[in-house]
């Protein structure tokens, strides 16, 4: 049995915003809802919390081409809110 094999997964909803960086005022869209499953998602296999899943959402939107490399620089990604969804 692997590590991973007994790690208890976790659904989280992330609530989130981008901001186009190019307009003055910078402007924001409207946010958005998405569900992240432990279990399910390799990209958050590793997340314990929260702060595990806002760290790597805004990693996979703003960096998704390696820890140096923005993936977009007119726009940013950012998250409002992580809440653990109970079973």
């Amino acid at each position: 049995m692997g590590l991973n094999d007994t790690k208890e997964t976790m659904k989280f909803n992330v609530i989130a915003i981008g901001v186009d960086l190019t307009a003055t005022p910078y402007l924001y869209t409207d946010p958005r809802v998405e569900t992240i499953d432990t279990g399910t998602d390799e990209l958050f296999a590793q997340c314990v919390s929260i702060r595990d899943v806002e760290v790597a959402y805004e990693a996979l939107w703003n960096y998704g081409n390696g820890p140096d490399a923005v993936r977009d620089p007119s726009e940013k990604v950012k998250v409002l809110s992580v809440v653990r969804i109970e079973r």
